[in-house]
């Protein structure tokens, strides 16, 4: 990255209109985090005798950023004097202070809540005297500072809507103490509370340097300034216990509720603000995009990054870019884009503003540490799964139990493959060819016994029985929808048949003995019938089709994509594994165990072995 230094003069006429201020190595990190360079891989800086600025836009306002070389705001180097040298170098409209903070108590508070400015209470200003009987006697002569009245109804105004939201942090906005003194003691912070609380000044916390902040704003007669600090410790003794960690998760909530202000018109609604080409730019606004949801919704509504690339217009590098994140100290650092962007990646993958916030729950990490970013897989388990039978439940896919039987037979399965065209092309309808097959099965005998012989040169691929318990294990209803015979699939599955909540097929009937086939009685849930037989499970089960799983390999199980389940393909033949408008998602071409469906399943439960 290179670093342009300006000069005074170009500081001056950049017209920069808000100033932040940051003491703490992990709220200037914070800070610099968020901050967009003001040109692509350019950091503009301007250098006095004893201040460094750092110029660039947060949300869509062009900022000057400050560090004061030591905390506290009465120290040479401290608060007071770099912000009253701050403010006479960039003449701002408004001063932000950004930073961390004591908290009141964590009994309504939690570690990590935005405390927002409504009033600055010092407490290190008395008169220490004598008693009559010579007892010390303290008066206090603190004087309580507030932000302006407009700054602080937008301040509320956004407060309101970010404690709406369910953020990782709540906002609460009152009085805080400030002071020299590095608090650190549970009965002297009590002491301070009790002396300066009252119903018209609810404590929320404390910190070392607005005071400093809220001095130099009362002499520059600007009343645009606020204190937006976030809690890392409860000043009870604790302070070092994972300081650096709570330093650091309470510098970044502080910034990222200025980030979020900064994106709104909200402060260019502050008096005397001056909007200009360079000061306020929203294409130099960036939202942040959670990599954790925009994997499972484009995993749940089936987008490739090539396909979101194709929906969006976004290059592809860029949307991978926001799933290759890095993680910080066990927490992710989500990556950005321009806001125009953003807006089409959540629209495409239908999210709401959650896309946009860096919460997330267990689940959405779960998944999306545990699967590959280049094979989409269901997010979410099945409600019921419906099963194709030959060539998905059993072993080999290239021939039909109907062809087998035909083989079976001594006849050449060129009349068998011509009577699938003929239904195929429509001069023939299932009825007609359930008929003419009857015709040519009974011409040549074919027996119960027959059928059950072939029965057993069909074998269910390995994991059976471990995927159905699991199935069954989690509560999941599963069903057979197939095109092949009753007889062989009970045959085949044997006791496993008891799993199923009911399975539909093409049936045989036999004469009165029971032995010799006498007529062959098709199933309306083949081809076309198998979205009809989703719908009418859904129904049942009063569930929606999107919370079903259909798992089939042949180009007949391809119309189960019109029901609107989530469909499966598994060891694909005659159908293209690869055309996602028919097949949601792709187990591969070589599944040779059924447990290997369990994560498009049950992805919340699958075993890894």
């Amino acid at each position: 990255m290179r670093t342009i230094h300006l000069s005074a003069k170009q500081v001056k006429a950049l017209k920069i209109q808000f100033l932040f201020v940051t003491a703490n190595k992990y709220e200037y990190a914070a800070l610099q985090q968020r901050m967009v360079p003001m040109e692509s891989d350019t950091e503009t800086i301007f250098s006095s005798e004893s201040l460094t600025y750092r110029i660039g836009y947060l949300g869509s306002y062009l900022t000057a950023h400050v560090h004061c070389p030591q905390q506290g705001a009465q120290k040479p180097y401290g608060a007071t004097l770099s912000i009253n040298e701050a403010y006479s170098t960039i003449s701002p409209l408004c001063v932000v202070m950004v930073g961390i903070a004591f908290g009141k108590s964590n009994q309504t508070q939690q570690m990590g809540d935005v405390l927002l400015s409504q009033k600055i209470q010092p407490y290190n200003s008395v008169r220490r005297s004598s008693k009559e009987d010579g007892d010390l006697l303290t008066e206090d002569r603190n004087e309580p500072a507030s932000p302006g009245r407009t700054i602080m109804h937008h301040a509320k105004n956004f407060a309101d809507l970010i404690n709406s939201h369910s953020l990782r942090y709540a906002v609460h906005i009152g009085t805080l103490l400030a002071g020299e003194e590095l608090v650190d003691n549970e009965k002297y912070k009590q002491e301070l509370i009790s002396a300066f609380e009252s119903p018209e000044s609810d404590i929320i916390g404390g910190e070392m340097e607005s005071v400093g902040l809220a001095s130099v704003m009362i002499r520059q007669e600007n009343m645009n300034w606020i204190v937006i600090k976030a809690i890392c410790d409860w000043a009870d003794g604790m302070k070092k216990e994972n300081k650096a960690d709570r330093q650091q998760s309470a510098a970044q909530n502080a910034v990222d509720f200025c980030v979020r202000f900064f994106r709104t018109e909200h402060p260019s609604k502050l008096p005397g603000f001056s909007k200009t080409a360079k000061n306020y730019s929203e294409k130099n606004n960036r939202l942040m995009i959670n990599g954790y949801k925009m994997f499972y919704a484009r995993s749940k509504y089936c987008y490739s990054i090539k396909s979101l690339s194709k929906q969006t217009k976004i290059i592809e590098s860029e949307l991978r870019n926001l799933e290759s994140f890095n993680i910080v100290d066990g927490k992710p650092a989500f990556r950005s884009v321009k806001p125009s962007w953003a807006k089409k990646i959540q629209v495409t993958l239908k999210c709401g503003n959650e896309l946009f916030e860096d919460t997330y729950d267990s689940r959405e990490e779960h998944f999306f540490l545990n699967n590959d970013k280049q094979t989409l897989c269901p997010p979410e388990c099945a409600k019921a799964v419906v099963f194709d039978f030959d060539g998905t439940l059993t072993t080999d896919g290239r021939f039909s139990s109907w062809q087998k039987l035909w083989e079976f037979l001594g006849y050449d399965l060129e009349i068998c493959d011509s009577l699938h065209r003929a239904f195929s092309n429509g001069d023939i309808d299932h009825k007609e060819w359930c008929s003419i097959t009857t015709d040519y099965f009974t011409k040549k005998g074919l027996t119960r016994s027959d059928i059950l012989n072939v029965a057993k040169q069909i074998e269910l691929l390995p994991g059976a029985f471990e995927l159905l318990t699991e199935l069954k294990k989690f509560g999941v209803p599963a069903y057979i929808c197939s095109g092949s015979i009753d007889i062989i699939i009970e045959s085949v599955l044997g006791d496993m048949t008891s799993f199923f909540e009911q399975i539909v097929s093409n049936q045989f009937a036999y004469n009165e003995t029971g032995t010799t086939l006498k007529t062959i009685i098709g199933t309306i849930f083949d081809f076309e019938g198998k979205s009809k037989f989703i719908k009418h499970v859904a129904g049942n089960l009063e569930i929606n089709t999107s919370d079903m799983v259909f798992v089939g390999n042949s180009n007949n199980d391809e119309f189960a994509a019109s029901s609107g389940a989530k469909t499966l393909v598994v060891n694909p033949i005659l159908t293209s594994g690869y055309d996602r408008k028919i097949w949601r998602y792709s187990a591969g071409h070589n599944v040779k165990d059924l447990r290997e469906l369990l994560p498009y399943i049950l992805p919340d439960y699958f075993l890894l072995w």
